[in-house]
Parts: C-alpha cells; structure tokens; sequence
C-alpha cells in the first residue's frame, strides 16, 4: 500500500508524490498516471482502488481536449472510501449559437 507524502517546505502539494507505507486501506495514487487521460477511464480506474472519484469540471481558460483528465484532488490520506476530485475539460458542445 502507499501513502500520499506530504510536503516539506517545498512547495509542492501532498498530492505530487506518493510513498509506501504500511496500514490497511491505504491507497497510493500518483497524479502522472490519470492526468491527461479520458476522465470516463479515470473515474473507473480510481473506483477499482475503492476511491469515491468526484468530477470537477475545469475552469474555462483550462487548455486540453474535451474529456481530459486536467488534475486530482485530495486531502490528508487516501484510504479506501475517500473522496477524490478529478477535474476535467467538460465534454458538452459549445453551446448555443449566437
């Protein structure tokens, strides 16, 4: 299992970096491996960990292709059950025409 490590002094936010650890219902995820990818895919994959995945959708000015998997927020340590946000460029059309 692994634990998210939390930051000293850096700068970086304790969801940059993952690190093992022992403890039951621990869960280890790593940014760089769901950022840029289908948000659809993600939200199975995290759910196959028992992580409760929240879409978010991306702010406007946010660049990417509609579907993708822009960022992931959490707090403290993931265990099984947590919350975890996943924001992501929004998949609708443009809206209506002008």
């Amino acid at each position: 299992m692994a634990l998210v490590s939390h930051p000293s002094g850096s700068g970086t936010g304790p969801t940059d970096r993952v690190s093992t650890a022992p403890g039951p219902g621990l869960v280890g995820v790593d940014k760089s491996d769901y950022i840029g990818h289908d948000v659809n895919e993600v939200v199975d994959r995290l759910r196959t960990l028992h992580l409760v995945p929240v879409i978010q959708v991306a702010s406007a000015h946010q660049p990417g292709r509609p579907g993708e998997v822009v960022d992931l927020v959490w707090r403290g340590e993931l265990r099984q059950g947590s919350e975890i946000i996943v924001i992501a460029i929004p998949n609708q059309g443009r809206g209506k025409d002008k």
